[in-house]
């Protein structure tokens, strides 16, 4: 569905879209299951895309906390997120 909304340009509904997958998975599966993080790193990166940046963030520290919990501080996921954090501070000018 949240593809069908970003080729028509409605963008506000593709995330709110993909956050209900999210919501749906999480309910299911608890949040840390890997396929609920992969759909909460999805509307991350969605926002991201639409430079949604203090959203992104937000999404991201969640993310970030999650996978700590799941793989480990150290690990190679909390690594990739933290690289997509500094990034988005970096594009966003540390301003947030």
């Amino acid at each position: 569905m949240s593809n069908y909304y970003e080729t028509f340009g409605d963008y506000d509904k593709e995330i709110k879209a993909l956050r209900s997958k999210y919501d749906v998975l999480e309910e299911i599966y608890g949040h840390s299951d890997k396929k609920a993080l992969g759909a909460k790193r999805t509307v991350a990166m969605t926002l991201l895309k639409r430079e949604k940046f203090v959203e992104a963030i937000e999404e991201l520290e969640e993310v970030q906390e999650i996978e700590e919990k799941v793989y480990g501080e150290n690990s190679t996921q909390v690594g990739k997120t933290l690289k997509v954090l500094g990034t988005v501070h970096m594009r966003n000018k540390n301003t947030v």
